[in-house]
């Protein structure tokens, strides 16, 4: 199971001015007041709950930031909109070419205000994505100076422009051929709605989206060397229901974009489950001691050996009401011990395979059948919302209750490594009948679109057994 993600996604950046006889940038005070404010470095005691960006300056080269020289700035995301900038990328997307404009702030602006620090134009600036996946690739990597150099110099990605970093919060899409599945955005939409919700994103001038977007974003750390994030540090987060303190409802989270040393404020509120809140007991030997807005972690050197955990309450998923006796069930009950529909076809075996080729979604849950069954004399309904039945009692095999669907990212993008997550808030009702499994070997499928999917029944309010009447 993925981690919890709804749909739809995007993000930001910024430039500095760069006056080449110096050969580093000194940066003065800085107050948190606004965009034109100078920027202060963490001091011990103060308070970064409602942090949800950072740079971290490394600068005694050791891999921590635990020196005593070494900084940390912490923004708010209203600090981060207070910069009003917004930046255009063009790039290509798997054969499509994309224009994003983003809305959010220039890192070099940023940079420019920091107080309390001296950063070399040389030293190098690593990206921090929650998985810190691109961190350690020197192609991910640009020099401060890259970040406004017209000639690209510094720019890690040898696109031979300025990297010109944005740290954003919203774009607006539009693609160089839109089509049916490609529509230009007619307004900006905040990245916690796309596809990969996150609420940040970096995006770079690298005429690639592979390196241009940097996707749920956390902050960005400096040194001499560009190897103090080493893609290991950080910790994990546990996600726990509160009914049964033991039990997971998702799988566990690694956070591996913090360096070692440094303090973050970890939130539960960042994630949406759609079948689950955040437990608003007040235990807090069972909370982590969490404030309700965030709990304050500093980064291990090994993410697994730091812990946060998290609480959930369920909410009720789906009903079923055996003569007369209903069972309510949350998600987690459905997960455990759950299936993927279609199998994976035999032939090749193929190398893709679902519904609605060229997504080729698949389902994940339990069969109908092996949670309700007709005894002799019982027949099975589907009961709507609206009250309406139907009869299901000789089909009941058809049936599959799914949890969440994964499919293709795009259709132009169908590698299984790709593929994403769409949670239900509710249990969805597939009646496989409907629909044939497709499947393929060919990297190119998407140009062939069936638009064949199973019919789906939301929104049931019950799967209800009754005696047959005669």
């Amino acid at each position: 199971m993925q981690n919890i993600y709804t749909s739809r996604n995007k993000a930001a950046a910024v430039i500095l001015s760069v006056m080449m006889v110096f050969t580093c940038f000194v940066f003065v005070p800085a107050g948190n007041a606004n965009a034109a404010s100078k920027k202060a470095p963490y001091k011990s005691g103060q308070s970064i709950k409602n942090a949800v960006f950072y740079i971290a300056v490394d600068v005694n080269n050791d891999g921590k930031i635990t020196y005593s020289k070494d900084k940390v700035y912490y923004y708010t995301l209203a600090q981060l909109k207070a910069y009003k900038n917004t930046v255009s990328y063009h790039y290509g997307n798997h054969g499509e070419g994309e224009t994003i404009s983003v809305k959010g702030a220039k890192l070099s602006s940023m940079l420019k205000r920091l107080s309390g620090v001296k950063i070399k134009s040389s030293w190098i600036i690593q990206y921090a994505e929650e998985d810190a996946f691109h961190a350690t690739t020197d192609s991910y990597k640009d020099t401060v100076a890259g970040l406004t150099d017209a000639n690209g110099n510094g720019n890690g990605s040898g696109a031979g422009i300025a990297a010109e970093t944005i740290i954003g919060y919203q774009g607006k899409m539009t693609y160089d051929t839109p089509d049916a599945n490609n529509v230009n955005d007619t307004k900006y939409n905040n990245f916690t709605t796309y596809v990969e919700p996150s609420l940040l994103r970096a995006y770079r001038q690298t005429n690639s989206a592979n390196s241009s977007v940097l996707k749920n974003f956390m902050g960005v750390v400096i040194s001499k060397s560009g190897t103090t994030l080493t893609g290991k540090s950080g910790y994990t987060e546990q996600f726990y229901s509160d009914k049964n303190t033991s039990e997971k409802i998702n799988e566990d989270k690694e956070v591996a974009g913090i360096p070692a040393g440094m303090k973050w404020a970890a939130r539960p509120s960042k994630y949406t489950m759609e079948y689950a809140k955040v437990s608003k007991t007040k235990n807090t030997k069972k909370r982590n001691h969490w404030n309700g807005t965030s709990t304050v972690v500093t980064g291990s050197a090994d993410y697994a050996k730091k812990t946060v955990k998290f609480y959930w309450t369920e909410n009720n998923f789906f009903n079923t009401v055996v003569n007369g006796k209903t069972t309510k069930y949350v998600r987690s009950d459905l997960s455990k011990n759950s299936v993927t529909i279609p199998t994976q076809p035999t032939a090749s075996p193929n190398k893709y395979w679902g519904y609605d080729k060229p997504m080729y979604i698949r389902y994940n849950g339990k069969w109908l059948k092996d949670i309700v069954t007709a005894g002799t004399g019982e027949s099975v309904y589907i009961v709507n919302k609206d009250g309406t039945k139907t009869d299901i009692t000789s089909t009941i095999g058809n049936y599959f209750v799914a949890f969440s669907q994964t499919q293709s990212k795009r259709s132009t993008n169908i590698a299984d490594y790709n593929r994403k997550t769409v949670n239900y808030t509710y249990s969805e009702l597939i009646d496989t009948s409907t629909a044939k499994v497709e499947a393929s070997d060919g990297d190119a499928d998407y140009t062939a679109v069936s638009g064949k999917t199973p019919t789906v029944i939301t929104n049931v309010k019950s799967i209800t057994v009754t005696k047959t009447a005669d």
